[in-house]
């Protein structure tokens, strides 16, 4: 079967980081690592190796009101699959961005049902 825009990163949003990192490194054994590249209090997740990898964010953002993990797919063209999102009947929430130089983009949209979803692609 021919993978097509896989799962790429994953947030988990938490009122607090620090009982997360305790929660979750001691169920699943995930490992942790402060990233001010992205934000003053993002930990990035490490689940292991050939793993899809993601990040712990504080819920404080109005727009992920609700909103307590957020996946991103990865794919070649975030333009073209917001395009996409409005004419199957999502919302486009959040353009194509540049995170950093060396991470890439970002992009969010609505499902039809309100979910929010998130789209990475390398540089």
């Amino acid at each position: 079967m021919e993978h097509r825009n896989p799962i790429g990163w994953f947030e988990i949003f938490v009122n607090d980081v620090e009982k997360a990192k305790e929660f979750y490194g001691n169920l699943f054994e995930w490992q942790f690592k402060l990233s001010k590249a992205l934000s003053p209090n993002y930990w990035m997740i490490y689940t292991g190796e050939d793993s899809v990898g993601g990040g712990f964010m504080k819920k404080a953002n109005p727009a992920h009101s609700g909103q307590s993990l957020l996946l991103y797919v990865e794919t070649d063209d975030i333009d073209s699959i917001l395009a996409k999102v409005e004419k199957l009947g999502g919302k486009v929430e959040t353009k194509k961005t540049l995170i950093s130089e060396t991470s890439g983009y970002f992009g969010l949209f609505r499902d039809i049902d309100g979910n929010l979803m998130g789209l990475w692609s390398k540089k």
